[in-house]
């Protein structure tokens, strides 16, 4: 992207925390979303890992608030701007995350998929990439750049209040078991059933 930038162009990238929330087309493999779904359709806040690894965290309207300052921002360095999103208080533990959504949801056990015979017959909750209960993909990010340099940002959610409204809406909809294990739900499990049914090659693009 630094190759785009020039007198009249600046380009900026955003780097988002893993998002949260509500939406009309939602992805149930992102972890908030997913320990949320799990609580209310099985009553089980089930870990695929022993829950230590760090995560930033980030709700969507935050996210879409951070495209539209970007959109409306009168800058032009003619260089590229790389921004982090998110606030550096939601960097936070899954575990820590699945304790809160387990309070919540009055009724619901915490659970390890690695220690308990869980059911998992979708084969959603599964991650290849952990190994042994140890999910290496661990990391805390620093958000103080775009709270500086990008006019009037600034997160209007955290993760506590973000959670409870997720459930609420979840709740509101009356989520059920069906609609939360469509596999058109969870990126990786929808790209591999495309993939086996020919419909798309191994670039990822539609086959005609």
């Amino acid at each position: 992207m630094s190759k785009l930038a020039d007198d009249s162009f600046t380009p900026i990238a955003l780097r988002l925390s893993t998002i949260y929330g509500m939406s009309s087309r939602i992805r149930f493999d992102c972890v908030i979303n997913m320990l949320c779904g799990l609580a209310l359709t099985t009553k089980k806040v089930t870990l695929n890992s022993n829950g230590e690894a760090w995560r930033p965290h980030l709700h969507i309207e935050d996210a879409c608030q951070a495209f539209q300052k970007c959109i409306d921002w009168d800058i032009n360095s003619g260089e590229l701007v790389v921004l982090n999103v998110g606030r550096n208080e939601d960097n936070l533990k899954i575990i820590d995350v699945a304790k809160m959504i387990h309070q919540n949801v009055e009724g619901s056990q915490l659970n390890y998929l690695i220690n308990k015979d869980e059911d998992d017959r979708a084969n959603l909750i599964k991650d290849r990439k952990i190994q042994d209960g140890v999910d290496t993909r661990t990391y805390k990010v620093l958000f103080n750049k775009i709270n500086i340099v990008l006019p009037d940002f600034n997160c209007k959610w955290n993760v506590e209040r973000g959670v409870k409204q997720l459930l609420n809406e979840l709740q509101y909809i009356e989520l059920s078991d069906e609609v939360f294990n469509r596999k058109e739900f969870y990126r990786l499990q929808q790209i591999e059933f495309l993939h086996k049914q020919n419909m798309i090659d191994d670039d990822l693009f539609w086959v005609n």
